[in-house]
């Protein structure tokens, strides 16, 4: 679960936690995040995001179609060098949004 940012997207939407409108699973492409976005009637801004990596890397925030596709090579990228997985998805982007990380002992 940890570690799997869609894994973790899932348990919350099972568990009733609201989260914002995205991908369940990862996106092995662009054109999959297109797919996904038609689906949920989504438009741009996105967050593109790894889904292993974390700290910053495997981020973007993409404003227009003619981004994404750099901007999932990147995150990609990124997610592969910190953690070995080029794993993706996508989750509509909260514009001034605050992170807030809990660690449970």
């Amino acid at each position: 679960l940890f570690g799997d940012k869609t894994a973790a997207r899932q348990f919350a939407i099972a568990n009733g936690v609201p989260v914002l409108r995205g991908a369940e699973a990862p996106c092995e492409s662009a054109s999959r995040i297109r797919s996904v976005m038609a689906e949920l009637s989504l438009e741009f801004p996105i967050m593109v995001k790894a889904v292993a990596a974390g700290g910053g890397r495997g981020l973007r925030d993409v404003h227009d179609d003619k981004a994404l596709e750099e901007a999932v090579e990147r995150c990609a990228s990124e997610a592969e060098a910190a953690c070995g997985s080029r794993a993706v998805f996508f989750e509509e982007l909260l514009p001034r949004a605050r992170h807030i990380e809990v660690q449970i002992l």
